[in-house]
């Protein structure tokens, strides 16, 4: 009885450290820690009075990110490139993301799930598409590419080490974000030529991606729209898009697949990777309560099996499809266009 009322009581509660770590990221306390600061460096770097900047510095410690010994603050050196704003895995995108978009929009998660449908009407105030409301800002824009490509490391390292390359050609990127697949994949297999697919408003934040790490004249950049079917004639033999389906409800996913099987060259090979749930419905908990959040947020998005996603592959006429599970978060859902 102890454990399950800890266990109901503490995940009710739990927005109490996401908030809190929310508002460390906000004031930058991390940033004004840095390699060791004593607590009245923190209070000045971030304008703080003595008593609530004293309180978040408890919380912090208390919650496993500083350190604290001998009067001085210190980041914990784990914890630390996901802290800082220059650390090669910040969160702090997640955060401003999630404050804006997450939160707001999960307050009203009873209501959606009463009545099928977004929230994002009686949250904003909007009616526009989930992804119009997102890309109306280039900063949000900026951010939410900033953590997914660092959410996907993992599946990068995983796809790379997971998948043979070497009997394709070309290879095209649906859905790039910030290109950090398509770059990985050109390092680790200089023999394919790379290109990479977004819409309109995503391009232009790929193109200086591309820029700062000196890939713009390596990696070929189209503008598509994979639900209209407005995609560019697709050569290439080997052809990804990723955590991209489950944004959209069944219909539209459908939709998805057949325009891209349409515009694929015969011979080709296509994949999805995703985040299925479980067979038997019981898990990933990830999965799960993601497939809330594309209910509270999206036009109708859902979680899936694998074998869901593989009957939308072959009905859209895909071949020889399979699922390959990898060691990092995401399966790959593959198919051939015959």
């Amino acid at each position: 009885m102890e454990n399950a009322l800890s266990t109901v009581s503490s995940t009710l509660l739990s927005f109490f450290n996401s908030q809190a770590l929310i508002a460390a990221y906000d004031v930058e306390i991390f940033e004004a820690i840095g390699d060791g600061a004593t607590s009245q460096e923190v209070f000045e770097h971030c304008n703080l009075p003595e008593s609530t900047g004293h309180q978040l510095l408890v919380a912090m410690v208390a919650m496993g990110f500083v350190e604290y010994r001998g009067d001085i603050y210190t980041l914990k050196p784990d914890m630390a490139p996901c802290l800082l704003k220059n650390g090669t895995q910040y969160m702090g995108t997640l955060a401003r993301h999630a404050s804006k978009f997450l939160y707001p929009l999960w307050a009203n998660s009873a209501q959606a799930i009463r009545t099928n449908s977004n929230q994002r009407k009686e949250t904003f105030g909007d009616e526009r598409k989930w992804f119009d409301i997102l890309y109306s800002e280039p900063n949000d824009v900026a951010d939410f590419h900033a953590f997914l490509s660092v959410l996907a490391d993992p599946f990068v390292e995983s796809f790379l080490k997971g998948f043979n390359f070497s009997p394709y050609k070309a290879f095209l990127d649906l859905g790039s974000g910030r290109a950090a697949l398509p770059r990985a994949i050109l390092a680790a297999n200089p023999h394919l030529n790379v290109a990479v697919c977004d819409l309109p408003e995503a391009v232009d934040h790929m193109r200086q991606e591309l820029m700062s790490s000196g890939h713009s004249d390596q990696v070929d950049v189209y503008i598509g729209d994979v639900i209209s079917g407005d995609l560019p004639e697709i050569t290439q033999d080997l052809v990804h898009m990723g955590w991209m389906l489950h944004d959209y409800s069944i219909k539209t996913q459908k939709c998805i697949l057949a325009n891209v099987f349409k515009a694929l060259p015969s011979g080709a090979t296509f994949i999805a990777s995703e985040t299925p749930l479980l067979d038997d419905e019981t898990g990933p908990t990830f999965v799960a309560l993601l497939s809330i959040n594309m209910l509270i947020s999206s036009d109708g998005g859902i979680e899936s099996t694998t074998a869901q996603y593989l009957d939308r592959l072959c009905e859209a006429g895909f071949t020889n499809v399979r699922a390959v599970t990898l060691d990092g978060p995401r399966t790959l859902l593959i198919g051939e266009k015959p």
